[in-house]
């Protein structure tokens, strides 16, 4: 997680989606048997999906604050031309 964010973790050429990133990263950290049992009891399809609704919750967090900020800045500049 800490290797996310700070953006220090490269996707590899041959890693087909987020759950391969991951699966492979932890194989490298803890063995590739226990990293193989991440699955629990999941698709592979569906630890793709949870994997991307999280990501995506993380931008749109960012977003929203991002655009607060611009709302923030353009009530401002027509608050000194009027």
């Amino acid at each position: 997680m800490e290797e996310w964010k700070q953006g220090t973790y490269v996707m590899m050429l041959n890693d087909e989606d987020i759950h391969t990133v991951n699966e492979r990263r932890l194989g490298e950290i803890i063995g590739k048997d226990t990293a193989g049992k991440l699955h629990t009891s999941r698709s592979r399809n569906e630890q793709v999906v949870c994997d991307m609704r999280i990501w995506l919750l993380d931008r749109i967090k960012k977003i929203a604050s991002q655009l607060v900020a611009f709302r923030k800045v353009i009530v401002a500049g027509a608050g000194s031309e009027m």
